[in-house]
């Protein structure tokens, strides 16, 4: 039987998201579900349907083999999710009868400058409360083992696929959470900003619409600043630390580090992060790194120029925030979930125990808490080579 095995083992992501949603001004919230785009929940799957097939021993598994595996597999997973870091977490309780939980968006409040008359107790504040319901749902994937021969260590392959699940399933629901804040959040766009060859700015060209972005809407020094004095004006309380956080892709990282004006800047700033991922701050913003910053291509149709901007033009969407600005959803205390059954465990499906399986699951569910607390900055990249996602 002639198998390759270095490539039967390979998992890939394949959610089947809209990304061409995120090219227009604003985000339409029936196309998405509570967890992500309609038709994500459970389309977590291999690139292909066929037997992933490997050698391997049939023996039992060792319980503290299992257990490395496990604490492996979810300490790694919960190290790579960049916005449950800066979340509001609630929790649906479990039995309950339903999956849907409660997110409370409330008005600020305007300060007071009419001082009181004794005796009269002032006139109540008025305070508007929004409730809104989000729901989770549940996503996963697993990967087949099957027993031919005794010729690679079980142990081995186990160890192999689930550190490639740990951050598939990471990636899987940093993604749904990312999905679901942009479809709720206001968007700025970055001028257009011609520069010298030593970087400095020679002109600049205010963009009001995505149709009228070019390739000199990278990020910058300036467009950060900008974010932190909205952010600031709207009376936005910080993360713990002091700074608000914006999560940049690694395309537009490259042009935010060669701007003159940050390399002057992060010279005199505590570098010391504080975040999961963090690279920096200038500023009152600290930067966090991920390739799951929204990638996107505009106008695949050239007969859309007029209205969505330049031909092939690759774009990038930072959502920037402060303290509270969104929530995420549970069940109860749970989180993911690593699941390894071993050669025989399926009984009489599996007669000859030919199979073992590696798998995950979690729910989730994500929603914006506070509009004027979290805003979405798109740019364009000088040197764009991230893939679309």
């Amino acid at each position: 039987m002639n198998t390759n095995i270095n490539n039967v083992c390979e998992v890939v992501l394949a959610i089947p998201f809209n990304l061409q949603r995120f090219a227009g001004v604003t985000f339409d919230q029936n196309n998405l579900s509570a967890g992500g785009a309609v038709g994500a929940g459970g389309v977590v799957t291999p690139a292909y349907t066929g037997d992933q097939t490997m050698y391997t021993r049939s023996e039992n598994l060792e319980d503290e083999f299992k257990q490395a595996i496990e604490i492996d597999f979810l300490e790694g997973h919960k190290a790579n999710l960049p916005f449950e870091q800066f979340a509001e977490m609630s929790s649906v309780p479990m039995n309950s009868g339903t999956l849907s939980g409660t997110i409370y968006k409330v008005d600020h409040l305007d300060p007071i400058d009419i001082p009181l008359t004794e005796g009269k107790a002032p006139n109540p504040h008025a305070i508007t409360i929004r409730a809104k319901t989000i729901t989770l749902e549940q996503y996963a994937d697993w990967a087949r083992i099957t027993d031919v021969a005794d010729m690679v260590s079980l142990h081995r392959i186990l160890s192999i696929t689930a550190r490639k699940q740990k951050y598939q399933s990471a990636q899987t629901k940093t993604r749904l959470t990312r999905n679901a804040l942009l479809a709720e959040t206001s968007v700025r766009y970055a001028s257009a900003v011609v520069r010298n060859a030593e970087g400095k700015p020679t002109g600049e060209t205010e963009v009001k619409a995505i149709g009228d972005m070019t390739k000199d809407c990278t990020l910058s020094v300036k467009e950060v600043q900008k974010i932190v004095q909205w952010l600031r004006g709207n009376n936005i309380e910080p993360l713990p630390g002091g700074d608000y956080a914006m999560m940049i892709h690694p395309d537009t990282e490259f042009d935010l580090s060669r701007d003159p004006e940050y390399t002057a800047m992060h010279q005199y700033t505590d570098t010391k992060p504080l975040f999961q991922g963090e690279i920096g701050k200038i500023r009152g913003m600290r930067f966090i790194s991920s390739t799951e910053a929204v990638r996107i291509t505009l106008n695949s149709d050239s007969g859309k120029v007029d209205t969505y901007g330049p031909v092939g033009l690759k774009l990038y969407h930072h959502l920037a925030f402060g303290a509270r600005a969104y929530s995420m959803l549970r069940l109860g205390n749970k989180d993911v979930e690593y699941i390894m059954k071993e050669f025989g465990s399926a009984g009489t499906s599996d007669p000859v125990n030919q199979v073992a399986t590696s798998g995950w699951k979690f729910l989730t569910a994500a929603g914006v808490a506070d509009d004027l607390a979290i805003c979405d900055l798109v740019t364009a990249a000088s040197n764009p080579i991230g893939a679309v996602n």
